[in-house]
């Protein structure tokens, strides 16, 4: 029995570290599984590059794992097979579009188009984004001109500048 919470948690580490070792030898862990198992790890106290290094797997392989096991949705398709442990990430960043977005990025798991539709789906919400140029009415079609660099403006016909209100500070 562990005598103290660090000694619980480095027991915790290993037997996970065993589990999962000893399973992708013989093939017998899902995605769904090596990404509970490293959240598990990684709860317990471990940062990524040290779960990367206890299973001998690239750190991006944990982060993907680590993003994967937030998402019930995520998770689900890993475990029906549906998508891989990269993709499940990726698909964890578009959870919050809403289900036809997840439809979209499961139907093109598996093939060379799924990195295609993940540029398509941060282009277009990127382009939704309201922001400079983005969002909002050109100022001509406001009718607001801007006026050329070096030209005089003047207030226009019948205008004058003690007319004009105040500006406001």
């Amino acid at each position: 029995m562990p005598a103290t919470a660090a000694d619980a948690a480095a027991e915790t580490i290993e037997r996970i570290v065993h589990q999962i070792v000893t399973n992708d030898h013989k093939s017998d862990l899902t995605d769904a599984q090596r990404a509970r198992g490293i959240q598990q790890m990684i709860d317990a106290g471990l940062s990524v590059s040290k779960v990367a290094k206890k299973l001998a797997v690239g750190k991006d392989t944990v982060t993907a794992a680590q993003a994967a096991a937030k998402s019930s949705v995520a998770l689900e398709a890993l475990e029906s097979g549906q998508i891989s442990l990269a993709e499940a990430a990726a698909l964890t960043e578009f959870e919050p579009d809403g289900p036809e977005t997840v439809d979209r990025l499961v139907r093109a798991a598996g093939t060379p188009q799924f990195d295609h539709v993940v540029s398509q789906l941060r282009s277009e919400r990127a382009s939704q984004r309201p922001g400079p140029g983005r969002g909002h009415r050109p100022l001509h079609r406001a009718g607001i001109h801007h006026p050329r660099r070096g030209a005089e403006v003047g207030l226009g016909p019948g205008t004058r500048a003690d007319a004009l209100p105040p500006a406001r500070r």
